[in-house]
C-alpha cells in the first residue's frame, strides 16, 4: 500500500521530482509505502515531510487507486489524501526536489510525459478542469 498527499496552494499543486531509477526526472505526488504499525494518514504525513520538508495536516481521503502489474510485478493500492501545509512551521530538509505546478506547467509536464502515474495525471487533470471531486473516487488504472 502507498499513501500520497494532494496539496494545493496559491502557487499550485505540490509535486516532487522522483529520484528512483524507474521514474527518474518524473514528477509525482509526495508519498510512499506504508510502514509496519503505521496508519494510512500518518504514512502520507510522514512521506510528505521526508520528501518535501513540509509539515502537513490531512483534510480528507480523495482517491483510492489500483495499479495492477507495476514494474516490480505487483499490484499497488494507493490512498491519496487532500492535505494542507501547516502554517507558521519551519521547513525541514527535503529528500527530493519539489515544485508547485499550475495548469500550464502541468500541461507541459504531460506533453513531455513527465508525470508519474496515470492516477496522478487523472487527478491533476480533473483538479485543473473541474476542481477536486466531492466524494472519494475509487478507480483502477492499467
Amino acid at each position: 500500500m502507498v499513501c500520497s498527499a494532494f496539496i494545493s496552494t496559491k502557487e499550485g499543486v505540490l509535486l516532487v521530482k522522483e529520484a528512483k531509477a524507474v521514474a527518474k526526472g518524473e514528477f509525482g505526488l509526495p508519498g510512499g509505502k506504508l510502514e509496519s504499525d503505521e496508519d494510512l494518514e500518518s504514512c502520507a504525513v510522514r512521506e510528505c515531510q521526508e520528501e518535501t520538508g513540509f509539515d502537513i495536516m490531512i483534510d480528507r481521503l480523495l482517491m483510492v487507486s489500483q495499479k495492477p502489474r507495476t514494474h516490480e510485478g505487483n499490484t499497488v493500492i494507493k490512498f491519496i489524501y487532500s492535505a494542507h501545509i501547516e502554517p507558521n512551521r519551519t521547513q525541514a530538509n527535503a529528500e527530493l526536489g519539489y515544485v508547485f505546478v499550475n495548469k500550464q506547467r502541468f500541461d507541459n509536464l504531460i506533453e513531455q510525459d513527465n508525470i508519474r502515474g496515470k492516477d496522478v495525471s487523472w487527478l491533476l487533470d480533473t483538479y485543473f478542469s473541474e476542481g477536486l471531486p466531492d466524494t472519494v473516487i475509487v478507480k483502477k488504472f492499467a
